[in-house]
């Protein structure tokens, strides 16, 4: 292979990277499998493209035949993206807010439930109590530091986020 020949497959090297990256950023491919599409898309236009230089093909004009091949590939992308959207569930709602003043939270003591103020109860102890029978006097005897008025609060918070105890 002389210099001249190396030299061409070089640039032609260079102009199928500059094409192969003008292809993804228009398919956008998400993860390895659109990744791999669009690449082979991208390859197939670029072949498609060397037979019609080289005068291979001639029936069917390039312009024509790359817009058909880039269409299905971003159609097949469309459709992709579209299953993805579809497949995502919307984000849960946010949990109803506790009274201000009786609850706070402290991530000392727990990072997934607010706190009865000023002790180190969590408001998803009170509740779950409730959700498993426990009267409001089992739960004060259980947590002294409480009054009946936070027991009234959490299991009020409850009846809010859907939890109907028995107590």
């Amino acid at each position: 292979m002389n210099r001249d020949t190396v030299q061409d497959r070089a640039d032609g090297a260079g102009e199928y990277e500059h094409f192969l990256r003008a292809v993804r950023d228009e398919l956008g491919p998400v993860g390895i499998i659109e990744g791999v599409l669009a690449d082979r898309a991208a390859l197939a236009v670029w072949k498609l493209r060397e037979a019609t230089t080289d005068g291979r093909l001639g029936e069917m004009p390039l312009d024509r035949r790359v817009d058909r091949m880039l269409r299905d590939a971003l159609e097949i992308f469309n459709e992709r993206k579209a299953e993805r959207e579809s497949s995502e569930s919307p984000p849960p709602p946010a949990p109803p807010t506790p009274p201000p003043g009786r609850f706070t939270y402290d991530e000392a003591i727990s990072t997934t439930s607010p706190v009865i103020h000023g002790t180190w109860v969590t408001v998803d102890e009170v509740i779950d109590r409730g959700l498993d029978g426990h009267s409001r006097a089992e739960i004060l005897r259980e947590f002294p530091e409480l009054t009946p008025e936070d027991v009234d609060a959490c299991l009020a918070h409850a009846d809010e986020i859907g939890h109907r105890p028995e107590g």
